[in-house]
């Protein structure tokens, strides 16, 4: 007698209806129970595959969800718990490698999968059952570069690695067409992959010359402003076109936009409008449902900077009541508050990340 066969559905497939969740690989409901009264099934089972080309993107579900391991190669999970803490067991058979053949992620739980191998097929369950309304697919992102190429495109494979979806888009934002068009890029993008679309903006892109006011020209006044700020102007505005209701955005700021250094003049002024600029986009975009507010770092450390700037480093841990230079994660995860839900009755707000700097003496 031949072999059973399953036929599976393509999870992201905008071309195939009724194939959602946009999760990624392959999948198919082989059970589902009798309907309960809020419509939702007792229970549901699926199959799944997953090749080395394809990933199950971050994705979370309200009821706990039973994985069990069945062929192919193991299965990295991340896990990302409503605590906020994160852990990445191994789906497989081999249990004295300390792999894990069934395994259940708990209600609320942020996951996502990549095989070990060539392939792996699995399976889950969820009691109660699955419906599509229940699933809330984790972010994609679009990641803008000028020259940083190769960099960019690095912090996009580890993006990819925890199981969520990124591009890389090159841009000239001192040009307003090419603001337009990175904007217009990242919407397709997310159109064309899994149906979705553009909700989050940051504006990230600036510059950070020294030059003394004296001798400044119009031209090295120009390339900061446009940078920093004709870059905000456009972006926000053709993001507000395309977002729906809720979609927040987020400049980057500076502390320098009221605390100015020698030397940054341009620096400090065009960050100083920054702020501004999103308290009048709040403004004029909040019947929109569309929140703006900016983040203003304080130093942030990177490679070399203390060997680079010994004194400068030494004075501000001194100075900062926390002890210590910032770190980018400090920068992201105001970012990532001002974008979530807890932050929706929050716009035309500055939030200072800067170690408490701010908040010392300035005489």
């Amino acid at each position: 007698m031949p072999s059973p066969t399953l036929g599976f559905a393509r999870a992201g497939d905008p071309h195939r209806p009724g194939t959602d969740p946009r999760e990624g690989g392959l999948f198919r409901q082989t059970w589902a129970g009798p309907e309960r009264a809020d419509g939702r099934p007792h229970g549901t089972a699926i199959v799944a595959l997953l090749t080395a080309d394809d990933y199950s993107a971050l994705h979370r579900l309200p009821s706990d969800e039973i994985w069990y391991h069945y062929l192919g190669d193991p299965l990295d999970l991340l896990l990302l718990a409503p605590d906020g803490t994160a852990t990445t067991p191994v789906l497989g058979p081999d249990i004295r490698a300390g792999r894990r053949p069934q395994l259940t992620v708990p209600a609320g739980t942020w996951m996502g999968a990549r095989t070990r191998g060539a392939w792996t097929f699995f399976g889950c369950t969820m009691a109660p059952g699955f419906t599509y309304q229940d699933y809330e697919q984790g972010a994609a992102v679009a990641l803008h570069c000028r020259t940083a190429v190769a960099a960019a495109r690095e912090v996009a494979s580890r993006i990819e690695d925890m199981g969520a979806r990124a591009v890389v888009l090159e841009a000239e934002l001192r040009d307003e067409a090419e603001c337009r068009r990175l904007v217009r890029a990242a919407a397709e993008w997310a159109a064309a992959g899994w149906g979705g679309s553009l909700t989050t903006l940051v504006n990230n892109a600036g510059v950070q010359p020294t030059q003394p006011l004296p001798g400044m020209t119009a031209a090295q006044w120009r390339e900061v402003v446009d940078t920093n700020l004709t870059s905000v102007f456009a972006c926000t505005q053709a993001a507000a076109e395309v977002m729906g209701p809720g979609g927040p955005v987020t400049h980057i700021a500076s502390i320098e936009a009221s605390r100015p250094a020698p030397e940054h003049a341009h620096y400090s002024a065009s960050k100083a409008a920054v702020v501004m600029h999103a308290r009048s986009a709040a403004l004029e975009y909040g019947p929109q449902g569309i929140r703006v507010n900016t983040v203003s770092p304080g130093l942030i450390d990177r490679e070399g900077l203390a060997r680079a700037w010994p004194e400068g480093v030494e004075r501000w841990t001194r100075r900062a009541p926390l002890g210590r230079l910032g770190r980018p994660e400090d920068v992201a995860d105001a970012c990532v508050f001002l974008a979530s839900p807890l932050a929706s009755w929050i716009t035309g707000h500055d939030l200072v990340v800067d170690g408490g700097v701010s908040a010392g003496a300035a005489w």
